[in-house]
């Protein structure tokens, strides 16, 4: 059986992140719906999956509200830096066992969101991107693939990368 570059990456990347040692892992293990890959140990990773996520964040300081969005696949909403953050789920299988997350925040275009600005942070950036949405309004987007579960320490720098970034763009916009 192929894997598909981006299947074999992703267990590159669990496989990379997992502590040496799983004797002393403090972790948020896979639901019951979603099955390990072999390179996975149990309580070291963490799925794109929305109550593991949640209770993550709740655990980090962040409040948070879990629910569906209008294709029945998990939503979580939040609040940092003063904007509201979405994270979307994807490749779900009816709402379930989902492949990968974006975490989102939406803004009403200011005189500091036109494209060019949009374009110049975009360029100066590696892994949040500035879209124009079809309502005109401007959101921050980052995608991370997670289908076979990546290690509660690199989720938690994830959500640190993207505070960073978020903080970076509202400056740039002057949110």
């Amino acid at each position: 059986m192929r894997i598909p570059t981006f299947a074999a990456l992703g267990i590159v990347l669990a496989a990379a992140f997992a502590p040496a040692s799983s004797a002393n892992a403090q972790g948020i293990g896979l639901s019951a719906a979603s099955t390990p890959l072999p390179t996975q140990r149990p309580g070291t990773s963490i799925g794109a999956d929305a109550n593991q996520i949640a209770d993550f964040l709740r655990g980090e300081g962040y409040a948070v509200q879990v629910s569906t969005d209008d294709q029945g696949d998990p939503l979580i909403t939040t609040r940092s830096q003063g904007a509201r953050v979405s994270i979307y789920f994807y490749g779900c299988e009816q709402g379930r066992n989902c492949s990968s997350i974006s975490f989102d925040s939406a803004f009403r275009p200011n005189n500091k969101t036109g494209d060019e600005n949009l374009h110049a942070w975009g360029r100066s950036k590696r892994y949040a991107y500035a879209v124009r949405r079809a309502d005109q309004n401007i959101a921050l987007r980052m995608d991370i693939l997670m289908f076979s579960g990546i290690s509660v320490e690199h989720f938690r720098e994830t959500v640190s990368l993207w505070e960073r970034q978020l903080g970076s763009f509202l400056r740039h916009i002057e949110f």
